[in-house]
């Protein structure tokens, strides 16, 4: 949701969603409750946490992606922000330092992080510059 300049998004962060099937299941469940009782009458901002298992699977399937694209629009919902800073699993252990790893010398967090940025490329509206949250 845009407020002036700026823009108040939800995340999806705290939602199960270490896999691509769990993060979609997740979106289809509670962004439209969010939205209709946040921003029932405009364009809702989110914040879409990818870990690097969904990212890759958005990337390897241009079905998957323009399946989101389609449900963000029906929806009256944009992509604001990616988090992709949880390389893997998020929910339902302890992380502390292992959410450090992979760390940003190695070619996985590269990798992941440019997955993150193909998907945004692909799904954000054109007048949106959405950003990827990486600490």
């Amino acid at each position: 949701m845009r407020i002036g300049e700026d823009h108040l998004t939800y995340s999806t962060l705290v939602h199960p969603g270490d896999t691509w099937e769990q993060m979609w299941q997740s979106v289809q469940t509670y962004l439209p409750a969010v939205k209709a009782r946040v921003s029932p009458n405009d364009p809702f901002g989110v914040c879409l946490r990818l870990s690097a298992a969904s990212a890759k699977t958005l990337v390897e399937s241009p079905q998957e992606r323009a399946r989101l694209r389609e449900f963000l629009l029906e929806n009256d919902m944009y992509v604001y922000t990616a988090n992709a800073f949880v390389y893997g699993n998020f929910k339902n252990q302890r992380i502390k330092e292992q959410v450090y790893e992979p760390d940003w010398r190695s070619e996985e967090r590269t990798e992941y992080t440019k997955n993150v940025a193909s998907v945004l490329a692909d799904i954000a509206p054109e007048d949106v510059s959405p950003s990827i949250q990486s600490a």
